[in-house]
């Protein structure tokens, strides 16, 4: 067996073996208030290995995805059923990452083969690999762009995230360190002036990239892995799922403190995936309990509580990523089943309100 097959079956072993060892006394009695979906919509399954990523254009109706096939497939999604568009093939290994950018012209992935690489989409439907960018000493775990396309960032598990100058082809502009483990998953807001990651340090660490990458926060709270980290639409608040179980909210508006605000319960194995919806009512999350939750933000007046509104069941393995649409009227969700499910997300409103009261001020370094 060589090296990258090893570290393929070796990463997908660890997420089970890690999130099942880690037990969470939950309320059961909140708990039990969740609706349930057993049959999906739709069930996408033209990869061959495992799902580990997938993305929607902000602009457009395309959907991406990545695979432990080392291929990229792109979705047109504008019909009822999304139909396969391309198949991009260049990565040596598994795709661990994929992210558009803002106007859907362009995707970027990471790999196992420790690269990052750069993908056209032209307007009579052609693609075509930019750029392949070299410098990471590890598998490249999470990639992302900012807002206006100039830059890419990428997390990796050689404990680095390097800042890409796409205004020059990519040029490495940054390698931000201070991490003491591998880092899981980075994410811009929406200016592009923060970036926030999360780690196996078991911390969340947000970097001023008005400040050629200045730390700013270190988080503190999770007892496991943070495995996916997101921005708030308004940059004030950051989201992040941890194999501990848990789903933390940060409100990061300040530079020199965060605070976290809530505590979300729920998932019954590690969680490897959250993202907000356009307007920050929502969060996704996916998670080795083979789930995908929906949590809603109410505006309690002087504090934001969180309603547990709905889970679907349907994916016969972990659930590795999740991604809602622009108009947030679908969720689509990989797995390590090897499908990507594509949920409708007109959803009945859970009457019962549960606000988390553990507020807890943030450790700082």
């Amino acid at each position: 067996m060589n090296s990258i097959a090893f570290i393929t079956i070796f990463l997908s072993l660890l997420c089970k073996i890690r999130s099942d060892s880690i037990h969470n006394d939950g309320d059961s009695n909140i708990r039990n208030n969740w609706h349930s979906t057993v049959i999906p919509p739709f069930t996408l399954m033209e990869h061959t290995g495992l799902v580990i990523s997938v993305a929607y254009s902000e602009v457009g109706s395309k959907l991406v995805s990545g695979s432990s096939d080392k291929t990229i497939k792109i979705w047109n999604t504008t019909e009822n059923i999304p139909t396969l568009l391309h198949t991009l093939v260049g990565h040596e290994s598994d795709v661990t990452s994929v992210a558009f950018n803002h106007d859907g012209t362009r995707i970027v992935s990471g790999s196992l083969d420790n690269t990052v690489k750069v993908w056209s989409i032209e307007d009579g439907g052609s693609f075509a690999l930019l750029y392949t960018l070299l410098g990471h000493d590890n598998l490249v775990s999470s990639v992302a762009y900012n807002y206006d396309g100039s830059r890419i960032i990428s997390g990796s598990w050689d404990g680095t995230i390097k800042v890409w100058n796409m205004e020059e082809a990519g040029a490495l502009l940054h390698t931000l360190m201070g991490h003491s483990d591998s880092v899981w998953s980075v994410a811009y807001n929406h200016d592009g002036s923060r970036l926030v990651s999360g780690s196996a340090d078991n911390t969340i660490k947000v970097w001023n990239m008005e400040d050629g990458g200045a730390l700013l926060q270190t988080l503190v709270g999770h007892r496991n892995w943070v495995t996916s980290v997101a921005y708030h639409p308004d940059g004030s608040r950051v989201v992040s799922g941890s194999y501990d179980r848990t789903i933390m909210i940060w409100d990061v508006v300040s530079d020199d403190v965060g605070v976290l605000r809530h505590t979300l319960a729920g998932h019954e194995s590690g969680v490897r995936s959250v993202a907000y919806n356009r307007d920050g009512s929502r969060i996704v999350s996916g998670s080795h309990d083979r789930t995908v939750k929906v949590w809603d933000m109410v505006d309690g007046g002087s504090d934001v509580y969180v309603r547990r509104n709905h889970t679907f069941v349907g994916h016969g393995d972990g659930v590795t990523s999740v991604a809602i649409c622009n108009d947030g009227s679908r969720i689509v969700s990989g797995s390590n089943d090897g499908t990507i499910k594509v949920w409708e997300c007109v959803l009945p409103r859970n009457q019962t309100i549960a606000a988390i009261k553990d507020v807890t001020t943030v450790a700082m370094y």
